[in-house]
């Protein structure tokens, strides 16, 4: 595949079938999915992620990866416990595709506290306001995520997902 969609698509479906793999030889040797050998790694392993990895780090260096392709090497990094790699990966992505809320939630669950969220340079974009305030969700930061929902209620006032989430802080 030559063209952007062609290698996300390549891309994302070798991951997810190595992760699929990976679940069914978890089940297959010890049933509960957390068999690990005495050093504590992991028996079964995501098979694609060396292919993935020196394809995508390649692509990387070269700068020839779009929004999506950032974001298949953010996973890719963040299974292999690279967190910052990732992280800086994901919010590649983001930046190129604003609009992709995949990858604003996986920064956002990348990220080790808000102070991390707000040193990141951020795109001028709404979608930075939804991020926030997911991010802020997810930190349990409940009073800075239910003033940033209520913002967006006031822009989006017939959305059920921020009346959702404005519910789902409040109940936190």
């Amino acid at each position: 595949a030559r063209h952007h969609q062609g290698r996300f698509l390549r891309w994302y479906s070798l991951f997810l079938a190595g992760e699929k793999r990976k679940d069914e030889r978890m089940l297959e040797e010890g049933g509960n999915g957390s068999a690990a050998v005495p050093t504590g790694k992991p028996r079964a392993i995501n098979e694609q992620l060396t292919v993935l990895l020196s394809e995508l780090d390649g692509e990387a260096k070269a700068n020839r990866l779009d929004g999506f392709g950032h974001y298949v090497y953010g996973l890719t990094l963040r299974v292999l416990q690279r967190p910052q790699e990732a992280s800086s990966a994901f919010l590649r992505a983001a930046c190129l595709c604003p609009c992709f809320w995949s990858a604003w939630t996986e920064l956002a669950a990348s990220l080790p506290d808000l102070d991390a969220l707000n040193a990141l340079e951020l795109p001028n974009h709404w979608m930075v306001a939804f991020f926030r305030a997911h991010a802020a969700l997810e930190a349990q930061q409940n009073v800075q995520a239910i003033a940033q929902y209520e913002e967006l209620l006031a822009a989006f006032p017939s959305s059920p997902y921020l009346q959702c989430q404005l519910a789902h802080a409040k109940y936190n």
